[in-house]
């Protein structure tokens, strides 16, 4: 519920920040979204510093944690929410290793501290559903959503 709410948030206000510049939004897909990273039960989002990125980090060592993408979106004034969950599984990770990760910066504004598209995906032993999710886009679910509410296929989009 904490990433829908948030995708949703972030939606309407590009929305109201559209119409206040005078921009009409009526036929206008507005997509929003938002990710945590759930471990033991507590809400891991992006670090405050390099500290917080490397306990992060080896917080997820060895175990498995799970990443969660709120989804909104909106047209002509039909709205949508919803999440998608993946579980990561992290190996055993190295205190010096996860030293040298942070000290790259690649963590910095990542929700749980690690990209998985980049060097962080070396720290990954297994995936359990979308990998777009981790990423930050729960693309399965947009397409879903897109037909099954909006009755619009993704290859009607464009470019996106």
């Amino acid at each position: 519920d904490y990433v829908r709410q948030l995708a949703i948030l972030k939606g309407k206000s590009v929305i109201k920040d559209l119409n206040k510049k005078g921009i009409d939004t009526s036929d206008t897909l507005v997509i929003s979204c938002d990710t945590v990273v759930v471990h033991n039960d507590k809400i891991i989002g992006k670090p405050k510093d390099l500290d917080d990125a490397y306990n992060t980090v080896m917080e997820l060592s060895d175990s498995w944690h799970s990443v969660y993408s709120g989804l909104s979106l909106i047209l002509n004034n039909k709205e949508y929410s919803g999440f998608d969950e993946t579980k990561v599984k992290f190996v055993k990770i190295d205190p010096n290793e996860a030293k040298v990760y942070v000290e790259s910066g690649e963590p910095m504004g990542k929700a749980g501290s690690y990209a998985i598209q980049m060097k962080g995906g070396a720290f990954v032993s297994g995936v359990e559903g979308d990998f777009n999710n981790i990423v930050g886009f729960p693309l399965t679910l947009f397409c879903k959503v897109l037909k099954e509410e909006f009755n619009i296929s993704i290859f009607e989009l464009g470019n996106l």
